[in-house]
């Protein structure tokens, strides 16, 4: 039996698939003020297996912690003497989560 190597696009999707199951997720920590009537996108950041990253938004400041929580809670202390929330926006699904249900589309009459 003659064994031949991958083809290119062989290889190329399995690098694909690897590098989707092993991306880091993506998160933002926005801002909202005490009455809820303002909010604000603080900071974006990335969620690897060992660390959380975040880049500010107005100053590019960058921060490494544990977790994306401890990020949050980072940027809550930040925000804390303009009384300000931080909270914390998981903006990838969760890929241990399963996707909710979908309701199947019904056809419009027109």
């Amino acid at each position: 039996m003659t064994h031949h190597p991958p083809r290119p696009s062989d290889r190329r999707a399995r690098l694909a698939h690897a590098a989707h199951a092993h991306a880091p997720r993506l998160f933002a920590i926005a801002y909202r003020s005490a009455d809820g009537a303002d909010g604000e996108i603080a900071a974006y950041g990335l969620q690897f297996p060992d660390r959380a990253e975040t880049v500010g938004v107005a100053d590019g400041h960058r921060t490494s912690s544990e977790t994306a929580a401890r990020a949050r809670d980072l940027y809550a202390r930040f925000g804390a003497p303009d009384a300000l929330t931080a909270h914390l926006l998981w903006l990838d699904p969760d890929p241990l989560r399963p996707a909710p249900a979908r309701r199947p589309r019904t056809a419009r009459r027109r």
